[in-house]
């Protein structure tokens, strides 16, 4: 679909916005946003908060003092991705906030990515595929 549209418009493509987080990685994606020059935009950075159970982010969280949405966030602007997690507070709001100055290891990192789990939480009908009916 990305090629349709670059191919489509007269204009350069700044951003995607895709579902993005530790449990839907999106490795492909990433590269061909990446080798385009276009912005990739996380939405569901957290994994609907699933990713705040997972015991790697976890256990990164409690060595790192930090919370585990912080650890998620910390990790996707690492990877010069644009997270926009919801907060549905003001605690929430300044947690977020706080990953920005968040600083995990190679080593964590490498822990994020060897996640295995792939799960789209938002299967959005208008442009789904039909591999993803039923998912």
């Amino acid at each position: 679909m990305m090629e349709d549209a670059i191919e489509s418009i007269s204009k350069p493509i700044f951003a995607n916005q895709i579902e993005h987080h530790p449990y839907l990685q999106q490795l492909e994606m990433q590269k061909y946003l990446e080798i385009n020059k276009i912005a990739l935009i996380s939405y569901s950075p957290l994994g609907r908060g699933d990713a705040l159970s997972d015991n790697i982010i976890k256990q990164i969280a409690e060595s790192n003092k930090i919370s585990p949405a912080q650890v998620c966030l910390s990790w996707l602007i690492s990877k010069n991705v644009i997270p926009i997690p919801k907060a549905t507070s003001l605690e929430h709001l300044k947690d977020n906030y706080l990953a920005i100055d968040a600083q995990l290891t190679n080593e964590e990192h490498q822990q994020i990515d060897k996640i295995t789990i792939s799960k789209r939480y938002v299967h959005p009908p208008f442009i789904s595929p039909k591999e993803w009916s039923g998912n």
